[in-house]
């Protein structure tokens, strides 16, 4: 063998390995970068651990019972009643709040009145609604419309009269929230029944005689501001 072809196969020899080389190099590189993925994907997984172990540390919203509802009552009025409480979820936000009916007497012109109202509370708010008002107080039924979002509450009450006597009734029915009360519907001489979804069924009676017979009888709807018998 000559000293050229010796001489060219050295070089070429060199070059191979020099490729090889490099072509090695290369391919580690790859398998570095994928581990380098491997490798960041553990942190991101405990960066989301780290956001659920936040979201678990927030204290749930608080509940309250029916004796901090009654406590929550008992502190805004110094009044007592004996007519049982109701608890319902009436604003729709997944708790129950309470209504409870009190009375009261009133005077006007020299006359005594018996006062009709309710106390509402959330545990957080609680508010007075209500003030119908009338000679003798008999009885109160009460009715609870369901809605999209909780329910109405609806009452019935019986009253006497000093000047027409006789026993008739007045109908209102309220929408309750945190933030206060929505009269929906007041009518005397007539009487709620039978509640249905967004509905209740009504009798009306002969104004001119308290405690007549019923002259008439209807449905009212809720249409998101009142109740009215229009759908």
């Amino acid at each position: 063998m000559n000293i050229k072809k010796l001489t060219s196969i050295i070089c070429g020899s060199i070059i191979l390995g020099t490729a090889f080389f490099f072509c090695g190099c290369g391919s580690e590189s790859t398998v570095n970068q994928n581990d380098n993925i491997e490798n960041i994907e553990p942190e991101i997984i405990s960066d989301e651990a780290d956001k659920s172990e936040t979201t678990d540390n927030i204290a749930p919203e608080h509940v309250y019972s029916h004796d901090e509802l009654l406590a929550a009552i008992n502190e805004y009025t110094d009044a007592q009643s004996e007519i049982e409480p109701l608890f319902y979820d009436f604003n729709g936000d997944g708790k129950e709040e309470a209504i409870c009916e009190f009375g009261r007497t009133i005077t006007e012109d020299g006359n005594d009145f018996y006062q009709q109202y309710f106390i509402y509370t959330d545990g957080e708010h609680t508010f007075e609604f209500g003030d119908l008002a009338e000679s003798v107080y008999y009885s109160s039924e009460y009715n609870l419309i369901s809605v999209d979002d909780g329910y109405h509450f609806a009452v019935t009450t019986g009253w006497r009269s000093s000047i027409l006597g006789g026993y008739y009734s007045s109908s209102v029915i309220y929408e309750l929230t945190s933030d206060g009360v929505n009269e929906c519907f007041l009518k005397w001489f007539c009487n709620l029944k039978e509640p249905g979804n967004s509905n209740i069924k009504i009798d009306y009676y002969e104004e001119a005689v308290a405690g007549g017979e019923v002259v008439m009888s209807d449905v009212l709807y809720w249409n998101g501001k009142e109740y009215s018998t229009y759908k």
